[in-house]
C-alpha cells in the first residue's frame, strides 16, 4: 500500500543529498505503479512531479505543466488551479495564461481563500499588461471578499499586488481601502509591516488624503 509519509521522506531525502536524477527515477516508478493500480495517492505523487520539474535545477516546463494539469482533472477545484495559476506566474511568467487560468475558478463557499489568493494573481497578472481597468474590477472583487468573509481568508497574500497596484494613481485609492481592512487581520508580524509601510504611502497617508 502506498505510504505518502515514507514516499516524500524517501524523495526529499535524494533531494537533500543531491540526487535529483535518483529522485525523479523514484517518483517516475510510483507514478506508473499507482496509475496501474488505479490508487488515489497517485494525487500526492502528480504535485510532487509538477514542482520537481518546475525547479531550477530540475527545471522541465513541458512536463511541469502536463503534471499540473492532470492534477487539476484528478481534483478538480480552486486549489488545484490555483497552483497551476502560481506556476504560470511565478515559474512561466506568462501573464496571459494566468489570467486565463483563474477564471476557470469559481468562488465557492467551501474555498474562498484559494480563490482569493488566485485573484491577487491575476491582479499582478493585468498591472503588468497595464490592464488597469481590469486589474481594479479584481481590487474591487477582493474588497467584496473581505467585507464578506472578515476572517478566513489568507490575508497577507494581497501584499504583492497592492506593492504594483498602488504605484497606478487609478489603482492606489482601492489598495489604501483594502489594505485598511485586511491589515487588522493579517498574522505575520512580517506582513504587517509590510502593509503598514504601504499605508504610508502617499496615496494612503492622511496628510495627503486628508
Amino acid at each position: 500500500m502506498f505510504d505518502p509519509a515514507v514516499f516524500d521522506k524517501e524523495v526529499d531525502d535524494l533531494l537533500l543529498s543531491g540526487q535529483e536524477a535518483a529522485a525523479e527515477e523514484r517518483m517516475l516508478r510510483e507514478y506508473s505503479e499507482l496509475k496501474a493500480t488505479g490508487d488515489v495517492g497517485i494525487e500526492n505523487v502528480i504535485s510532487r512531479l509538477a514542482h520537481f520539474y518546475s525547479m531550477p535545477g530540475t527545471e522541465n516546463l513541458d512536463r511541469a505543466e502536463t503534471y499540473f494539469l492532470e492534477g487539476e482533472r484528478l481534483l478538480p477545484g480552486a486549489g488545484t488551479k490555483y497552483e497551476t495559476a502560481m506556476f504560470y506566474f511565478y515559474v512561466v511568467g506568462d501573464a496571459e495564461k494566468t489570467i486565463r487560468k483563474v477564471d476557470e475558478i469559481e468562488s465557492l463557499p467551501t474555498d474562498r481563500a484559494s480563490y482569493y489568493s488566485a485573484l491577487t494573481l491575476k491582479g499582478q497578472s493585468l498591472v503588468k499588461l497595464e490592464k488597469f481597468h481590469d486589474a481594479e474590477s479584481v481590487l474591487r472583487e477582493l474588497l467584496e471578499l473581505i467585507r464578506s468573509n472578515p476572517s478566513g481568508l489568507p490575508y497577507g497574500d494581497e501584499l504583492n499586488l497592492m506593492e504594483v497596484a498602488i504605484l497606478v494613481p487609478m489603482l492606489a485609492p482601492k489598495c489604501c481601502e483594502l489594505l485598511g481592512l485586511a491589515l487588522p487581520t493579517i498574522r505575520s508580524q512580517e506582513y504587517q509591516e509590510r502593509a503598514k509601510l504601504l499605508l504610508r504611502y502617499p496615496p494612503c497617508s492622511p496628510e495627503v488624503s486628508g
